[in-house]
């Protein structure tokens, strides 16, 4: 009878999270897909039935790209998202067999991760890096970073299980530590750092600010080294970065309104750069001592005119989802193996269609990784929520016929989570990422039972609202998003400050929705007002029903609509 070898490696979280920059983000998370697509050629090289894995990677592009590099895939997303995970199973006749296969597999990837490092090594040294001073550290960190573990068994669990048995010594670096990890040695102090910087050029790192392990470096160098490392160029250094992607809504939207014309030519004219694709770093003064003094002198003359024309600035902000399937291993082991097959197939084809539903050619929102069910993406505020809801309504699309097929096992449909973070821009990429796997696994999993979204907002340096509800609770979702999706809100500010307030201290009364429409038709600005108490009364009644969970009204939705109007969410 056969089983299957389940195989893993890591870190992956922690690996991925160690990011200063929004492409160092982009690299982990690329980089771990392509370890994991050189394991499975290592176990599909040592035999391994390509039809026999799980998930699926027929079709995969990143796998196809690293089987045949001389013929790149036509789906160019092979170059631009991480799209397998760091774990396969496959069918295998034999612990034997399981051994070789995942000799094979580990092979592969310490194969592959020599060629990326030694690429990232010849180029540094190239450009006069004195990297053999700290040879010794270099080897150290790259040799010790990747742990794999594996087991044979037709209990898709098993692998858990044996993770769980394994003790590690907790082995810490000496000296003094990566201002990006803040775990591994630095390779050199700011001596060491400041030579380096102005070598490789704008852009590449802050000698002031940051002193890299050498994984961390890796990571930063990758990008520049991509047909070296890979074989093929990469996105990388044109990723969008936090100021990119923050103001990336207020571009679009004075973009779209003819009448700044004349103000937005003038400031393209004056930074030498088209408005609408202009870096975000320009708009934001903080950024200022980072770029170039022509470009400098031209936003002191030009932006100030352009802000007065327009009337308003972009605001600090962006959004980050993380989003991941529902009991994903408590349903494989209800299938036979028929069943995982087809579910493989499926999700598989999940991870593809997320790509459009991301992007979709509206403004810099990027997906950084769609593995198996797993999903992350960095978003411009306005579209994080619409974008979550379209990857949800995608994984149901694509799971729906097979949900059908499988009742009788599964019991219930396939369903997925997620954590959504509106975070300002100078919040550091490491804690926003935890923050939003926060919202993912304790809020939508556990605390609102998966099937699931939690929404969290920081402002400054601390979290100002968090909220989590099942998908299609009173339709929640849908009518935040007709609620926000207009350039006016019908909701004046200052009735959701006071209406969170009568909430929080008159949520028992009968007639709570006459009084919150009274103070509604109390507002009286010109924009806001209704015509008469109907009309007040309908506009509440929306607010109402998605803030109430188990019968009581919860102020944190009043607190959510107010902060998506404000930050132009």
């Amino acid at each position: 009878m056969k089983q299957r070898l389940h195989f893993t490696f890591g870190p992956v979280q922690e690996f991925v999270s160690e990011a200063r920059k929004t492409a160092d983000l982009w690299t982990g998370s690329y980089l771990l897909s392509y370890l994991a697509a050189h394991a499975i050629n290592g176990a599909l090289e040592a035999g391994a039935n390509e039809d026999d894995f799980f998930l699926k990677i027929t079709g995969n592009p990143l796998l196809e790209a690293v089987r045949k590099p001389d013929k790149p895939p036509e789906n160019a997303a092979f170059a631009t998202v991480g799209s397998l995970p760091n774990r396969f199973s496959v069918l295998v006749a034999s612990e034997e067999e399981g051994r070789r296969f995942a000799d094979a597999a580990n092979d592969g990837l310490g194969m592959a991760w020599l060629m990326a490092q030694d690429a990232c090594w010849r180029y540094l040294t190239g450009r006069h890096a004195p990297l053999e001073d700290v040879a010794h550290v270099w080897d150290r960190q790259v040799e010790s970073l990747w742990e794999t573990s594996w087991a044979v068994s037709d209990d898709p669990r098993a692998l858990a299980r044996r993770k769980l048995m394994r003790v590690f010594e907790a082995s810490g670096e000496p000296g003094r530590k990566c201002t990006v990890c803040g775990r591994r040695e630095e390779l050199g102090n700011r001596g060491f750092w400041q030579p380096l910087s102005k070598r490789l050029g704008a852009g590449f790192l802050d000698a002031m600010k940051e002193r890299l392990c050498a994984v961390c470096l890796v990571k930063r160098t990758l990008p520049r080294v991509g047909e070296e490392a890979f074989g093929w160029k990469v996105l990388g250094e044109t990723f969008p970065s936090t100021p990119d992607l923050a103001a990336d809504p207020w571009q679009r939207k004075v973009t779209r309104k003819n009448q700044h014309e004349e103000a937005r030519d003038g400031f393209s004219a004056a930074v030498e750069e088209r408005f609408e694709s202009a870096p975000g770093t320009y708009f934001f003064p903080s950024y200022r001592e980072d770029l170039p003094e022509p470009v400098v002198r031209g936003l002191e003359s030009a932006l100030p005119k352009l802000l007065g024309a327009v009337g308003s600035a972009p605001r600090p902000a962006y959004a980050i989802l993380v989003m991941d399937g529902d009991k994903m291993g408590e349903r494989l082991s209800r299938l036979d193996e028929e069943g995982r097959v087809e579910l493989s197939e499926r999700i598989l084809d999940f991870s593809l269609r997320v790509r459009d539903a991301v992007e979709n050619g509206k403004g810099r929102s990027r997906l950084v990784y769609a593995g198996g069910e797993d999903v992350l993406a960095l978003l411009p505020k306005d579209r994080a929520l619409d974008v979550a809801w379209m990857v949800r309504e995608r994984y149901k699309e694509t799971l729906e016929a097979f949900d059908r097929r499988h009742r009788g096992k599964l019991g219930d449909d396939s369903t997925i989570s997620a954590g959504l973070l509106y975070c300002p821009m100078t919040l550091p990429l490491r804690t926003a990422l935890r923050e939003a796997h926060r919202l993912l696994d304790e809020d939508a999993k556990e605390g609102a039972g998966r099937d699931a979204l939690a929404i969290g907002a920081w402002k400054g340096g601390g979290e100002v609202l968090r909220v989590a509800r099942k998908w299609e609770h009173e339709d929640w979702v849908e009518k935040l998003l007709e609620m926000t999706g207009v350039d006016e809100t019908p909701y004046p500010s200052r009735f959701l400050y006071q209406a969170q307030q009568m909430v929080r201290d008159q949520a028992g009364l009968e007639n709570l929705e006459q009084l919150l429409a009274l103070e509604y038709l109390g507002s009286r600005e010109e924009k806001f007002e209704t015509q008469n108490m109907e009309e007040a009364e309908e506009r509440i009644s929306s607010l109402m029903e998605i803030s109430k969970v188990d019968g009581q009204l919860d102020p944190a939705i009043f607190r959510l609509v107010r902060f998506l109007y404000e930050e132009g969410a």
